[in-house]
């Protein structure tokens, strides 16, 4: 008998970060949840969570990351490539938040160690978030050169509770402009 693919998600807000597993036939899910000030100590939290379970997590599918807090000024896409590491066997990311460009930039430093990873859904930025769409733009061209097939799509939220951790609903709540793909 096949299992379903397992998916994850990340919620960082000001006050908490959690990581929550589901099965989607399964009607049970593992969720961790640390709530601790300063925000600056959530990242290291996590990537201490994440290593604990990376075994476990390598057979998530789907990730979806939601960072609502607002980033720091000093860059931390290192930190969000080592939460990310253990989700090896990820072939769908969505992205949505504060942290999006470190995201992004994290995702293109681990371009290589995330072979499955083909899907890449990011909440629309506004007009003037010019940082995410370069790094969007450079992590779609590092892909190409490597010949690594990779579909990117901006999504526009709909409901505020996209933001606030409604995981993966059986009905999409998100619009989408054309897929971009290389």
């Amino acid at each position: 008998m096949q299992r379903s693919p397992l998916r994850a998600e990340i919620l960082s807000s000001e006050r908490s970060i959690s990581i929550s597993i589901t099965q989607p036939e399964a009607s049970t899910r593992l969720e961790l949840q640390v709530s601790c000030k300063p925000p600056a100590q959530q990242l290291l939290y996590l990537v201490e969570i994440c290593d604990g379970l990376s075994a476990f997590l390598l057979g998530v599918e789907h990730l979806r990351i939601s960072a609502t807090q607002p980033p720091r000024d000093d860059s931390n896409h290192e930190e969000w490539a080592e939460i990310i590491y253990p989700f090896r066997g990820a072939k769908c990311v969505h992205v949505a938040g504060g942290h999006s460009t470190d995201i992004v930039r994290a995702l293109q430093l681990l371009r290589r160690s995330l072979p499955a990873l083909h899907e890449l859904y990011i909440a629309q930025p506004g007009p003037r978030h010019a940082p995410l769409r370069e790094a969007v733009v450079s992590f779609m061209t590092s892909c190409r050169l490597s010949g690594h097939s990779m579909a990117v799509e901006y999504e526009q939220l709909c409901r505020i509770n996209e933001l606030r951790g409604v995981l993966f609903p059986s009905r999409p709540q998100l619009r989408y402009s054309p897929t971009m793909s290389f």
